[in-house]
């Protein structure tokens, strides 16, 4: 799993931090926002937050991503991922398309 990845870096501060979002499907069918924070190198912080639809887990998950580049946070690592990005938000599809996760 790949999710978008924030950094901050400033030496100067010694601010070395990272904030990481994903959005996926839970095991129910609902869907998730995942968010993982903390100083770059060591373990993060994860908190999920449960939503009915994806739309509502994409929404959040772009005010956090707004909030976090206000803040000096910048996109790394974008590139090459798998699954689906949309609207700025990595969505991870735990299940293939067409496929429930009962036939999993």
């Amino acid at each position: 799993m790949t999710p978008i990845r924030l950094e901050r870096r400033e030496p100067a501060r010694n601010i070395q931090r990272f904030y990481a979002i994903t959005v996926t499907r839970t095991l129910f069918g609902s869907w998730s926002l995942v968010r993982e924070w903390g100083r770059i190198g060591q373990p993060g912080t994860v908190r999920e937050t449960w939503f009915e639809t994806e739309g509502a887990a994409i929404e959040a998950g772009m005010k956090v991503r707004q909030r976090k580049e206000k803040r000096g946070y910048r996109a790394v690592g974008e590139e090459g991922q798998v699954g689906r990005k949309k609207q700025g938000v990595f969505i991870h599809e735990r299940f293939p398309q067409g496929r429930s996760p009962v036939h999993c």
